[in-house]
């Protein structure tokens, strides 16, 4: 439980924007969450306002996978790797060792990276042109990808196992994960 990730936003010094990928405490250890929220830091660097832009389900948030780097590319998207959050045992059978629940589920967003474009609308980010929801199209026989309504719009690319490091060029189009 506790910090995953934390980015400031490239115009921190006008809007105070800091974000912060975190794993609050839960009651219930078989529901655990990880969340991806905005905080206004004030003049005294304190943390105010609070934003919950999204929470991931997730089978453990202190052991496997579970991602967390962020930036923000020159355009002011914010980039985001979350990790498939599963160990990999080869049992199959349960969440905490599934792929096909994880990196390889389109109505997740654990597994892959995110890609929204934070604002001051209600929701606080709107989803820019390109992610996987844009070009996605069903696969057959595999009934996972049959309702392209289920491909969460914040997924840029999905797939990814173990994606804990990123990183993007300021000015160019240019990441690497």
């Amino acid at each position: 439980h506790g910090l995953i990730g934390i980015c400031f936003h490239p115009d921190f010094e006008s809007n105070r924007w800091l974000f912060v990928l975190y794993s609050p405490m839960v009651d219930d250890d078989d529901n655990r969450i990880m969340r991806l929220a905005r905080w206004e830091l004030n003049e005294q660097y304190q943390l105010e306002n609070e934003k919950i832009f999204f929470d991931i389900e997730a089978t453990t948030t202190d052991k496997w996978h579970s991602g967390g780097d962020m930036y923000f590319n020159a355009q002011g998207d914010l980039w985001l790797q979350v990790g498939d959050n599963v160990v990999g045992d080869g049992n199959n059978t349960s969440k905490t060792s599934n792929a096909a629940w994880t990196s390889a589920n389109t109505t997740n967003l654990l597994g892959g990276v995110v890609r929204i474009h934070p604002d001051n609308s209600e929701k606080g980010y709107s989803i820019p042109k390109g992610n996987f929801g844009e070009f996605f199209a069903p696969l057959e026989n595999n009934p996972q990808y049959l309702d392209t309504n289920s491909v969460k719009a914040e997924i840029f690319a999905k797939g990814q196992r173990s994606n804990f490091y990123s990183t993007g060029h300021p000015t160019e189009e240019i990441h690497l994960w």
